[in-house]
């Protein structure tokens, strides 16, 4: 059965390991233990629990352990009306306003629809399969990004004397934005290397 299976378990090891990697780089509390699991480990437990590869821990915010977040992996069909509520309510159940849903399908009308009412009261947040398993932060091509806090984006546009509208834009649906969490006119600080200057700044903000 393992080596029948054998892909598909490498595929979800990947995933899981990449959800959790992007929460702590988010700020989330990931025990070492979740991001140093081996793919033995990662076997042998999906062995003991049948549906192990797609259950995710309630995670809190290093900040605020207030700031909670839970994920769902929907790894067959769509993610319908009915899935939605009884995973939102799950959320609810466990004081959790943030939510991240994983699918391989794209959502249905109805349950855009659905979604729109559920995210007046809750954080939500879709990520199809690929999009996990493709760690944008590591491709060699991406330079590293930090979402700065509104204080220190306040500091940054005094020091420069310069408003939102004057620095280059990032899309909130970019793969690093998604990745990070951001929000409309969050910036972030993108750190570069260049045989010439060394290290240089650029600021970005997302819209």
């Amino acid at each position: 059965i393992i080596k029948r299976n054998m892909k598909s378990l490498e595929k979800y090891y990947l995933l899981k390991n990449n959800y959790y990697e992007m929460l702590y780089r988010r700020g989330y509390q990931i025990e070492k233990k979740i991001l140093n699991l081996s793919y033995n480990q990662f076997k042998r437990k999906c062995i003991a629990k049948k549906r192990y590869f797609k259950s995710f821990k309630i995670i809190s915010h290093l900040n605020d352990t207030n700031n909670k977040i839970i994920g769902f992996y929907n790894n067959k069909g769509l993610i319908d009306v009915n899935y939605l509520g009884l995973k939102i309510e799950k959320a609810k159940t466990n004081n959790s306003c943030n939510i991240i849903f994983i699918t391989k399908r794209y959502l249905s009308k109805q349950t855009n629809i659905a979604l729109s009412h559920f995210r007046r009261n809750f954080n939500i947040e879709i990520f199809f399969e690929y999009e996990i398993l493709i760690n944008p932060v590591k491709h060699f091509l991406v330079p590293k990004h930090v979402l700065l806090s509104p204080d220190i984006k306040r500091k940054i546009l005094h020091s420069y004397n310069v408003k939102d509208s004057q620095l280059p834009k990032i899309k909130l649906s970019d793969p690093i934005s998604k990745y990070y969490g951001a929000k409309k006119g969050n910036m972030f600080k993108i750190i570069r290397f260049s045989e010439n200057i060394g290290v240089y700044l650029t600021y970005r903000i997302i819209h």
